[in-house]
């Protein structure tokens, strides 16, 4: 299997891991986000040792030599998501963060008119099937606050920053910026 394959197919295997918000509170009499702690930590420990040891295993880039590879990022960003946002919001962002990201990846690469509109309509329209498969409603400021999240997303998805990977950013950034739009329209319209 070709790399870019191996990575496109993991990359879209990410939304797996909403099993967490499934999961029982305590397992092995251990709380399950203290053990999301400790997995993260495992994966930290895991990409340090792989950099000491200059490796390169199957999936990375080649760029990924010298420096934190993609799973660890997005590891942090799941680990950040699944301890401090609710599922009605983490699981949109996960799943687009799937499937948007290798999505606006192949368009920018064939050079597609396409991109960015293709990416933010999919965004919009995946985040709220998603939102709604898991509330079971859509309120009206939902739109508005997706329509924020899919625009910080894909506005973020583009630039190539050495030292932050997008697999982190994709999921952060877009929980923040809901977070911080449902605090200020509470407070307006309370």
């Amino acid at each position: 299997m070709q790399p870019e394959i191996f990575r496109r197919i993991v990359h879209m295997a990410v939304p797996l891991s909403l099993v967490f918000y499934w999961l029982p509170e305590q397992v092995f009499q251990v709380q399950k986000v203290h053990g999301l702690l400790v997995f993260c930590c495992l994966v930290l420990l895991f990409e340090c040792i792989r950099l000491k040891s200059n490796i390169l295993f199957p999936g990375l880039r080649d760029y990924e030599s010298k420096r934190i590879g993609s799973y660890a990022w997005a590891a942090m960003g799941l680990t950040f998501a699944y301890a401090l946002f609710p599922l009605q919001w983490t699981g949109p962002v996960v799943v687009c963060m799937a499937f948007i990201d290798p999505f606006a990846g192949e368009l920018r690469k064939k050079g597609s008119r396409m991109y960015p509109v293709a990416p933010l309509a999919v965004y919009f329209l995946l985040f709220t099937a998603v939102y709604f498969l898991i509330q079971k409603s859509l309120e009206p400021a939902l739109l508005f606050l997706v329509a924020v999240a899919a625009s910080v997303s894909v506005a973020l998805e583009y630039p190539k920053l050495y030292h932050l990977d997008d697999d982190l950013i994709l999921i952060a950034a877009p929980l923040l910026s809901i977070w911080l739009l449902e605090k200020v329209l509470l407070f307006i319209f309370a």
